[in-house]
């Protein structure tokens, strides 16, 4: 009796942990191909070189420079040159590199974006995923995207990055320039950006500019180096616009300027409270360093991290900030900040995992599923005595 009790626990605790050992790793429906300048990549046809219009069925390694893995919905790029935009009206949409559905981009080598002209017609975009996009790898990426166009009231954009879903960069090197006769755009998204690692350069200029972000969307930094710059002739300049801000590692530097009439933020945001608990972050901005445009004021969760403040964009004469006293940190609409430059900093060792939010539970979980395998194995193998 007791070693049928003992065989049904451990089945039952098997059966039910092990889904959640995979959770992790679940995500929404990947892409089953994707175009790289302007070649489509997909299964039967999975690999594109440099200066090819058509894809290949097989190319030997050191002959590719595009390699789509349609199995996991990944493109792994190696000294890729994409210089190809979308000249037909139905691809007007299109990206540089564009999928329907999640992708992961692989970066090996060193490769380029670029594109630099003044007879693009409309919006340029860089990277166009319908779905959630993931960086990695050990090589590097420079998009470098010009859109000059003025014809009359028509002006030429350029969006970097448009993604309907997250954008993670988790190792690598990413350098990205956009520059718009009218909108310029750098990483725009609906969901969360999550920035884990690697080493991102932004810079955007146009008549209004945003090098990261969209109204809406979440920003998280658990690691690695992050620089933002957003410069703009026009209606505003925001380094980082986003709903939620969470700084829990890694080193950034948000920098908004405007030569126009318009506003310059380091980051404009909607969500309450802003939290930092690790790392070394800045934020400066011609008009104020942050813009609250919430309910009421903006509350802030510092975890005894050190705050300095100056109302000069460049940080000159910095002084230590410890509350509301010494001049609200975020500007509102109707509270204006006397601060240009807010910088946050607090180094704290952080657990080593893929997950920093919940680390022991997935040890603890996978510990017991393990357990509950051990022991049926043991139920199992032992003979009943008496025969």
């Amino acid at each position: 009796m007791k070693q049928s009790r003992m065989k049904i626990f451990a089945i039952i605790l098997a059966v039910a942990l092990l889904p959640w050992l995979a959770l992790p790793a679940a995500t929404a429906a990947g892409c089953t191909s994707v175009i790289v300048n302007s070649v489509e990549l997909s299964a039967q046809w999975p690999y594109w070189k440099n200066g090819d219009t058509v894809h290949s069925q097989l190319l030997a390694d050191g002959e590719w420079n595009a390699y789509f893995d349609a199995a996991t919905s990944t493109l792994t790029l190696y000294n890729a040159v994409i210089d190809t935009v979308p000249i037909l009206e139905s691809h007007m949409y299109l990206g540089m590199i564009y999928a329907y559905g999640d992708l992961n981009i692989v970066l090996t080598g060193d490769s380029t974006m670029a594109y630099d002209n003044d007879t693009y017609y409309g919006t340029l975009f860089g990277v166009h995923i319908i779905g959630s996009v993931t960086f990695s790898g050990a090589g590097s990426l420079d998009i470098n995207l010009v859109n000059l166009f003025h014809q009359q009231e028509y002006y030429g954009s350029v969006y970097v990055s448009t993604v309907i879903g997250s954008i993670s960069i988790l190792s690598g090197q990413l350098s990205i320039f956009a520059q718009g006769a009218r909108d310029s755009f750098g990483l725009l998204l609906e969901d969360t950006l999550l920035i884990a690692g690697g080493d991102t350069t932004i810079k955007t200029v146009g008549a209004t500019s945003r090098a990261l972000g969209f109204a809406g969307s979440s920003f998280r930094m658990t690691g690695g180096r992050l620089t933002a710059v957003a410069e703009a002739t026009g209606a505003y300049a925001y380094a980082l616009e986003t709903d939620s801000i969470s700084l829990d590692g890694g080193e950034g530097r948000f920098t908004a300027r405007n030569t126009g009439e318009g506003t310059a933020y380091g980051a404009v945001f909607t969500g309450d409270p802003f939290s930092f608990s690790n790392g070394h972050f800045i934020f400066s901005g011609q008009d104020t360093a942050l813009r609250y445009t919430g309910i009421g004021s903006a509350g802030f969760v510092l975890n005894d991290g050190k705050v300095y403040v100056s109302q000069l964009a460049d940080g000159s004469g910095a002084d230590r900030w410890y509350t509301n006293a010494d001049g609200i940190l975020a500007s509102t609409a109707s509270d204006p900040s006397p601060f240009r430059y807010v910088e946050f900093l607090l180094y704290t060792p952080s657990p080593q995992t893929g997950d920093t939010q919940t680390p022991w539970l997935w040890i603890g979980l996978a510990a017991a599923a393990v357990a509950g395998i051990a022991v049926l194995i043991i139920v199992l193998r032992k003979k009943p005595s008496g025969k």
